[in-house]
């Protein structure tokens, strides 16, 4: 059977943690020390100032970015490598945050979010030795955390086609990422209700190419995938962030 990766160009699982769902070890590993409490500073909790996290595909891994009155950094693990970045830009409390870049020698992205935090996304990606890198993220409150996972999608026998498959969820909110072999994005998105995931894939925005349903336990998220043509498969992932 073709998998969600096929059928959509296939989605491209690049480095150290191209793994394959057919044994216990060949699946991501979880972290050791997983906080349920968040980092974000109640003061910023409505304004572009605070904590955003997320997760990166080409290859794999997660971000973490704050922007405060002295501080804007951003903290990416990349296929379990540590990389910090800088901006030295001014942003302004209240404001609109356009454009701020974040800098690793020859490596950087833009940070961009409303006002009152909202819509935040990554722009200008350009990080070497990863080509067509795709970041999604959220913005963490002081009551509620963002959680990332990391994973793989694969067919029907758990298999074939390991592709990355990553996202992170803010309470009932997902949004995740994965990219075809063409370098293009596929969004995922959906909706966290009783531990329970629903949500779609798309191929470009209105367009649904498949849904998922999975379900949480403890720190790792399982779940199925089924495309408009009618193939299916699996996903797992595990909490990192």
């Amino acid at each position: 059977m073709k998998s969600i990766s096929k059928t959509i160009l296939a989605l491209v699982f690049i480095g150290s943690m191209a793994f394959s769902c057919s044994s216990d070890k060949d699946e991501p590993e979880q972290s050791q020390q997983l906080t349920e409490t968040p980092t974000a500073i109640k003061k910023f909790d409505s304004s572009n100032f605070g904590t955003y996290k997320g997760v990166f595909i080409g290859s794999t891994g997660t971000i973490e970015i704050n922007q405060d009155e002295n501080t804007k950094t951003a903290h990416l693990v990349i296929d379990g490598k540590e990389y910090i970045y800088t901006a030295t830009e001014n942003s302004t409390i209240g404001q609109e945050t356009v454009g701020l870049t974040f800098k690793n020698g020859e490596s950087s992205f833009d940070f961009n979010v409303g006002a009152s935090g909202e819509e935040p996304n990554i722009t200008n990606i350009s990080i070497v030795g990863h080509a067509n890198a795709s970041i999604e993220i959220q913005k963490e409150k002081s009551d509620k955390i963002v959680k990332c996972y990391v994973g793989i999608s694969t067919d029907e026998d758990g298999k074939s086609n390991p592709a990355a498959f990553n996202f992170c969820i803010l309470g009932e909110h997902l949004i995740g990422i994965a990219h075809n072999d063409s370098g293009t994005a596929l969004i995922v998105t959906g909706t966290v209700t009783n531990n329970t995931i629903t949500g779609i894939v798309e191929y470009t925005k209105g367009t649904v190419e498949a849904n998922i349903i999975g379900t949480i336990e403890g720190e790792k998220a399982e779940g199925t995938w089924a495309n408009i043509h009618d193939d299916n498969g699996f996903f797992k992932t595990v909490r990192v962030l």
